[in-house]
């Protein structure tokens, strides 16, 4: 398989949960237009959906909304958002937000979320893993964007796992968070087709999936596992930072930490 059908290959594994990332909007100060903030990662469990996002994305005094279809929108709902805090002293802020929703979305519009079966609250990381990361990129230009983005294209970006003792970054915690590599040449469309043009800054909020490998009559398949929430790009060390779905969902009471409960979820 050459380099090119590999990428292609991880991208498609990941693409039926396309969906599950809708683009965050801003408004557009003196306007009614829309600037493209970051994204939001619909996770489903039954009849329950939760909404995350990058704090930072959603906390200025700006109404947020986030896609549903190309012709429409949602409120980001802030009276219903909560943020996670630490619980135990000396924690990073995770810099994550969510909404619970526990009713059937009747309308379809939170429909196509990653199941919770593949949330990957119990995998490490590891260089030996392909990792994909998913969101709305940005341009250079993001604050000339000015005009409502819900037909923005979502991009993939296969990121390199970066060892917790090589990382060197302010309030990074391996417990907490997982640090990627990124690359502009790893930067691909749905169809696997390079990217040019896009800038990570727009991701926050998305999702970094860790691709499972396996074999069945002889043909490689790929499974990707939902690991974490991206919050941070480093542009000068081309680094992505992502809060991990184990200290989210710890938070939120839906996995049973190993220990201590490192952050819990308060009103924001």
């Amino acid at each position: 398989m050459s380099d090119r059908d590999s990428v292609t290959a991880l991208v498609q594994s990941v693409s039926p949960y396309l969906n599950a990332f809708r683009p965050l909007l801003g408004t557009e100060e003196g306007s009614s237009g829309r600037r493209l903030e970051g994204t939001v990662t619909l996770v489903e469990d039954g009849n329950d959906r939760f909404l995350l996002t990058a704090h930072h994305a959603v906390k200025a005094p700006t109404p947020y909304y986030f896609g549903v279809r190309e012709s429409g929108e949602i409120r980001w709902p802030t009276e219903k958002s909560a943020v996670l805090v630490p619980a135990l002293p000396g924690l990073p802020d995770a810099d994550v937000a969510v909404v619970h929703s526990g009713q059937p979305p009747l309308d379809g519009s939170l429909s196509g979320g990653v199941p919770a079966a593949l949330l990957g609250v119990t995998l490490e990381g590891s260089t030996d893993t392909a990792f994909v990361a998913v969101g709305y990129p940005s341009s250079k230009g993001k604050l000339r964007m000015a005009e409502r983005r819900l037909d923005a294209k979502s991009m993939y970006a296969l990121v390199e796992f970066v060892p917790p003792h090589l990382v060197s970054l302010p309030s990074f915690d391996p417990r907490v968070q997982m640090c990627f590599k990124y690359s502009q040449e790893g930067r691909a469309s749905v169809e696997g087709a390079k990217v040019v043009g896009a800038h990570p800054r727009g991701m926050s909020g998305g999702g970094v999936f860790a691709i499972g490998q396996s074999r069945a009559s002889g043909s490689l398949l790929y499974a990707p596992f939902l690991v974490g929430i991206l919050t941070e790009f480093h542009e000068s060390r081309s680094l992505l930072v992502a809060t991990r779905v184990r200290c989210i969902f710890e938070a939120l009471g839906l996995f049973r930490p190993r220990g201590d409960l490192l952050y819990r979820a308060a009103g924001a």
